[in-house]
């Protein structure tokens, strides 16, 4: 509750621009919130939290590793989207010329 009273008091004495200071409110609001919801076991909250997060064991290397399979998807995607375009591109002609002959 210090710290909020505090970064009230400090954000009401320093001159920000408009983004910034609706940032640092919306911040101030969201630990607020959290200090009412757990009130004076927010700090062990927090710990429990990074535990949990420890544990799932997604290191920045396994994140990184994950990001660039991620991209390599997208990029066999998109390849096998515009073979499947340019068939069907092609497809599309000569059902057209079959459609024609029906009709004629």
């Amino acid at each position: 509750q210090d710290v909020a009273y505090a970064l009230r008091d400090y954000a009401g004495n320093v001159d920000a621009d408009p983004q910034q200071l609706e940032q640092a409110q919306g911040r101030l609001a969201e630990l607020e919130r959290l200090h009412r919801k757990y009130g004076p076991d927010l700090l062990e909250h927090l710990h429990k939290v990074r535990r949990e997060l420890d544990s799932i064991g997604l290191t920045e290397t396994k994140k990184d590793e994950l990001q660039i399979r991620l991209a390599a998807l997208k990029k066999e995607y998109a390849e096998a989207a515009s073979l499947l375009s340019g068939k069907r591109r092609a497809a599309s002609k000569s059902l057209e010329s079959a459609v024609e002959r029906e009709l004629k």
